[in-house]
Formats: C-alpha cells, structure tokens, sequence
C-alpha cells in the first residue's frame, strides 16, 4: 500500500479520537521517511531524552484503552468501537509497533508503527494522569 495511502487511513482512523484520561486528547499522525528522525521527533516532542522513555506492549495498551471506556455510555460505545478499527487496522498494515510514553503527569503517548518497506508513522496524544 502506498505511504499517501497509509496516511490518508491513519487520518481518517484518528478522525474525532480522543484519549480519555483526565484530560481528552486527540491523536495527531505523523509520518517519517528516515526512521532514523523518529527518535528525535519524539524527543523533541516530549522535551526529554528516548531513554526515559516506557515502552508498553500495545496489545496491552489497546487493551488497557478499551477497559477504562464505560460500555454503558453511547459515546464511549463508539470511541471503543474506533478504537477497535484503528487496532485492527495497525495489525493488518505494519511489521512492528510500538508504544512508548514519557512524563509523569502530564504523559506523551507514541504508537509508533513500522511497516515491512516504506516509511515509518508515528501516533501521539497526551495523557493527563495525577
């Protein structure tokens, strides 16, 4: 699948996405053609080293996500439900993916996906978690 492509589907799939914490955040998408860069984007956008950095196994995260959303609630009904499509989408498109996330309070969450050729795709929000 062409990177535009992957792009343009990411876009669409974080559409309207919030990450629920104490405070809602939206996903924003990036895409890099060096993978070498990404480390320093992240970097630069978590204003602090990749070796501080967790790294959580996004199955886990996913998982972790769909949980902390109230299945009584209509809207969380369907925040869970896009949740569920972007995940099977990241399955079903890239190699590798990786969830890191940096900060105490205010957290910089990365999924970062890696396909088998082509150029890397970075996901972030932010979480706020006192």
């Amino acid at each position: 699948m062409d990177s535009g492509e992957v792009y343009d589907q990411l876009t669409v799939l974080t559409d309207g996405l919030l990450y629920i914490s104490e405070a809602e955040s939206e996903f924003s998408v990036y895409e890099v053609e060096d993978d070498t860069e990404i480390d320093s984007m992240m970097e630069d956008v978590a204003g602090q080293s990749i070796t501080t950095f967790a790294e959580e196994n996004y199955t886990l995260f996913f998982d972790r996500v769909l949980a902390a959303l109230d299945v009584a609630d209509a809207a969380m009904q369907e925040l869970r439900q896009k949740y569920v499509v972007l995940f099977e989408y990241l399955q079903a498109t890239f190699q590798k993916i990786r969830v890191y996330i940096a900060g105490d309070v205010e957290q910089n969450i990365f999924v970062r996906c890696t396909p088998t050729d082509g150029n890397t795709f970075l996901l972030h929000t932010i979480a706020v978690e006192s």
